[in-house]
């Protein structure tokens, strides 16, 4: 018989060979399984197993014939997965251009699977594809998801070197607008604010992005509706008006905002002003909803009761609506 301390050593060394030997025994069959995912092509499959043959394959495998294959086919797994990131990145910059969310967010799915390496992680190409999956959560009604997503986007547009500064304003206006939503206005106004910052650090006060940020602070303000928050939205929707192009929307949407905010001012005189802007732009398209805006603004001009009611070509008025309205108001 062994004394007690010996013995207790055999049985350590035991375990131990026991537990090297089943650690051998996975590390080949994620050699096997990652040989055969490149056979079928399925090259993320192969990144994921042969890179975790190579992470933890002792000294003397590294001699081995085994390891050197796995390494040749590793690198070839890394040069498809990156060939298959930059035609799926060119096709989802296509299907936005044409307005093919569903394309959209299939391909972005499928980019975010094909990041496998941590420097893909840092590019700005990742983040266009995080920020179109954040939205798709966000439709879907999963807004903490969406925010997740959207603050991840936000460091890495913050910290990358491959990515310049300036794609922060984005995603700063993005989160400003599900806060928006959320009935979060200061958050909403402190992330604007940051992105006008942003902007006028690099361009001054001047842009499309400068000036498309100043309209959805303003809406904001006018949101929150503090003391001098009303002040301050028409301050920021002049200063839009002045900046940006007439053929941009959010021209439009300042002046149809500025026609809003002088007449819950009483000033009718400079809410007429911005609505006839608005029908003096000639890009305005009479389809859209600026355009409605600029109809409701300019009949609400016209009026000259106490009060004001909108109704679309399709609603339907009971015969006792008017009734209704009347004792409500009584």
């Amino acid at each position: 018989m062994f004394p007690k301390k010996i013995h207790l050593l055999l049985i350590l060394l035991a375990v131990h060979i026991n537990i090297f030997a089943q650690t051998i025994d996975s590390l080949y069959i994620k050699l096997d399984l990652g040989l055969q995912a490149i056979q079928d092509e399925r090259y993320v499959d192969a990144f994921g197993n042969l890179k975790y043959y190579i992470d933890h394959a002792p000294t003397e495998e590294k001699e081995t014939t085994d390891y050197t294959h796995a390494a040749v086919n590793y690198r070839k797994a890394i040069g498809e997965i990156n060939k298959k990131r930059k035609v799926c990145y060119k096709e989802a910059v296509k299907a936005k251009e044409r307005g093919q969310q569903n394309q959209l967010d299939s391909l972005c799915e499928d980019y975010l699977r094909l990041c496998v390496q941590n420097d893909s992680k840092k590019t700005f190409e990742y983040t266009f594809a995080l920020t179109q999956h954040a939205m798709k959560r966000h439709r879907k009604g999963d807004t903490n998801e969406c925010l997740l997503c959207l603050n991840k986007v936000l460091e890495i547009r913050h910290s990358s070197h491959l990515i310049d500064s300036i794609h922060m304003g984005e995603t700063l206006n993005l989160i400003a607008s599900i806060e928006g939503q959320r009935g979060n206005y200061n958050k909403a106004i402190h992330l604007c604010t940051r992105a006008l910052n942003l902007y006028e650090n690099r361009y001054g006060k001047k842009g499309l992005y400068y000036g498309k940020t100043l309209v959805n602070a303003a809406n904001y303000y006018t949101l929150r509706n503090e003391p001098g928050d009303i002040n301050r939205a028409i301050e920021l929707n002049e200063l839009a008006v002045k900046i940006l192009s007439k053929k941009e929307p959010s021209y439009m949407q300042a002046l149809n905002k500025l026609s809003v905010l002088y007449s819950s001012s009483n000033e009718p005189s400079k809410a007429r002003k911005y609505t006839t802007k608005v029908s003096q732009t000639k890009n305005g398209n009479k389809n859209d909803l600026n355009y409605a805006s600029y109809l409701s603004n300019e009949a609400i001009n016209m009026a000259n009761g106490e009060f004001i009611v909108l109704i679309d070509h399709d609603d339907i008025i009971t015969a006792n609506a008017l009734f209704e309205m009347v004792e409500v108001l009584n």
